[in-house]
């Protein structure tokens, strides 16, 4: 079970005390992991806090931005495809979206799910829509073929 803050609002600090990994929601909704960015997070972290314990800073407030900065433009989009594929989507959908996925690299795939390069994605979409063409395009033959009596 995880307890989840959606959206990168989590509560990064309090007082003296500064959160990082699984305890601000630093888990890769899409791929399933949290270590690297509980790993990347605990580098930024280390920083404030040595600013702090030698008084160059007296909160946390520009870790929470940095953290926002650095993850915001891909995280909500990452994160609303995660939560689509657990929550909404049936195992008959998601086993055929994966279907659809199949011809895709494992590079492609570990990029997509891990480092949020969602233009691999375009390779899967034009073999669904190829799919879906060749499929109207025999139905529309099996048609006309009825009709012209063949």
């Amino acid at each position: 079970m995880l307890k989840y803050c959606s959206g990168l609002e989590d509560v990064y600090y309090q007082d003296n005390i500064i959160a990082i990994g699984d305890a601000v929601s630093m888990v890769n909704m899409l791929g399933g992991e949290g270590i690297r960015h509980g790993m990347q997070n605990a580098n930024i972290a280390a920083g404030y806090i040595q600013d702090y314990l030698t008084g160059k800073i007296t909160d946390f407030a520009g870790y929470r931005q940095e953290i926002r900065q650095i993850y915001a433009k891909t995280w909500n989009g990452s994160e609303q495809m995660g939560l689509s594929k657990y929550l909404k989507y049936s195992d008959q959908s998601i086993d055929k979206g994966v279907y659809y996925l199949k011809d895709l690299s494992l590079d492609d795939m570990m990029a997509i799910l891990f480092d949020y390069d969602f233009k691999r994605l375009y390779k899967a979409v034009f073999k669904y829509l190829r799919y879906k063409f060749d499929k109207f395009w025999t139905n529309l033959k099996v048609k006309l073929n009825l009709k012209s009596g063949f």
